[in-house]
């Protein structure tokens, strides 16, 4: 069953930052699940399987959501658009491949001096 896209525009970014985040962990759950022996070879694991897929599917639509509002994001915003997206790229490929993304980090969170006690 196809479901609707969702309307990602009612949310603020607070919102959709923490819906990330939920998403996150739901997607975790349901991979824990799925690799119970139960599961492996079971039409459960198959659901399983894909509703976790539809909940990085749509976890991925929300962190595009951030993405394109960071032009109009106050700061505290960006620090949330930019916690999703290192964690996207960090949980896709293992590192920050983005070079956008690297430069608005660095523009956003620079370099803090180590603070000595």
């Amino acid at each position: 069953m196809a479901m609707s896209e969702p309307n990602l525009s009612v949310f603020d970014v607070k919102q959709l930052a923490e819906l990330c985040d939920v998403l996150s962990t739901l997607k975790d759950v349901l991979l824990a699940i799925e690799c119970q022996p139960r599961c492996e070879t079971s039409t459960l694991g198959c659901f399983v399987e894909d509703e976790g897929t539809r909940y990085g599917l749509l976890r991925d639509r929300v962190a595009d959501e951030l993405s394109s509002r960071w032009a109009s994001a106050d700061e505290e915003d960006r620090h949330h658009i930019l916690a999703v997206r290192v964690l996207d790229d960090l949980a896709c490929g293992g590192r920050i491949s983005d070079a956008e993304l690297m430069t608005q980090l660095v523009q956003t969170w620079g370099r803090r001096e180590a603070v000595s006690a």
